[in-house]
């Protein structure tokens, strides 16, 4: 057994459980029932949670449609993205730091954008915040000084933040963009 085939079986076994955690967070999200007990209510009588990932899960996926809201769907993929980042690159403090906070940002924008979105054309009147308490608080701090058109400006500002942040040369992003500027043919 040479040495790469032993970085290439430890490279899958990584994958496979990184996919795991990820496959857990989608059944537990997927089946959500506000009437699950979770850490964050109290039922009385106590009732079995219902939730695929038990009372843990049950308080994951009640944790992340109260404050994200639907973009709860979408918030693993710049996470997954960043641990690819950090765990195929090379780990200096500086690019863990960068990786992390693009993650944030993205993260942010994310749920910004569904606040954005969502409250302006779907849900108007229903007694549901789309983007979760984040998006809603944001909606009612920046809408009295920004207004829809700042709102909207503000976010492709931190989209372009967090593209840039993700676009630098030592993320995986960043080497496919210089790649291609080398070898513009292929």
């Amino acid at each position: 057994m040479n040495l790469k085939h032993f970085s290439t079986i430890k490279n899958l076994i990584f994958l496979i459980f990184l996919g795991i955690p990820i496959a857990y967070y989608y059944a537990c999200i997927s089946s959500f029932s506000p009437f699950d007990p979770s850490y964050f209510s109290i039922q009385i009588p106590p009732a079995p949670a219902r939730n695929f990932g038990g009372l843990w899960g049950a308080s994951l996926s009640a944790y992340l449609v109260y404050y994200c809201g639907i973009s709860m769907f979408i918030i693993p993929l710049p996470v997954l993205f960043c641990i690819l980042n950090i765990r195929f690159s090379r780990i200096y403090i500086r690019s863990i730091i960068t990786n992390l906070l693009a993650c944030i940002l993205t993260v942010f924008s994310l749920i910004v954008c569904t606040e954005i979105i969502f409250s302006t054309w779907y849900f108007k009147g229903v007694l549901i915040a789309p983007a979760g308490f984040t998006g809603e608080y944001f909606d009612k701090l920046s809408k009295p000084y920004l207004g829809w058109v700042g709102q909207i400006l503000f976010l492709i500002f931190i989209s372009i933040l967090s593209l840039y942040l993700w676009m630098q040369e030592r993320f995986a992003l960043g080497q496919i963009l210089k790649t291609l500027r080398m070898n513009p043919r292929g």
